[in-house]
């Protein structure tokens, strides 16, 4: 996304479930995923010219229970570190029962989840955000 304040990048990254048999759709996006602060004051940003605020971005995933994932993520595009995401086994029960009692049959409409993730940005952290489709 981009701020409307100064168009800088505002990155965030979320867990997305996705159901692949029949067909495949997404099912679920998680809110913005939250790093501790400690992690991103470890990595300076590289480009402040562009960028405001701390991000991670994800390049590996690791299944290591069915409660917790090891995720490899670059931190301001300086270092790299592996963070745990636990709590995994609640989330996607909820997820499933609930897909289960909707069986759609197909995805949402093109753009519909760039819409909620712009949506859910805004709300949780009250910058104004382009989104534009």
């Amino acid at each position: 996304m981009y701020k409307v304040t100064n168009s800088h990048r505002y990155y965030t990254a979320h867990m997305v479930v996705l159901c692949a048999r029949p067909t495949y759709r997404i099912v679920y996006v998680s809110d913005s995923l939250h790093v501790h602060p400690t992690v991103y004051r470890s990595a300076p940003m590289i480009r402040p010219r562009y960028i405001d605020d701390g991000f991670i971005f994800p390049v590996g995933l690791i299944v290591e229970t069915d409660d917790w994932l090891a995720l490899g993520v670059h931190v301001n595009d300086y270092n790299s570190v592996i963070l745990r995401l636990k709590g995994l086994k609640t989330v996607m029960d909820r997820v499933i029962r609930l897909d289960r009692r909707r069986a759609p049959t197909g995805g949402p409409p093109v753009g519909d989840i760039q819409r909620h993730i712009h949506d859910i940005l805004v709300n949780e952290t009250h910058v104004p955000l382009l989104h534009q489709h």
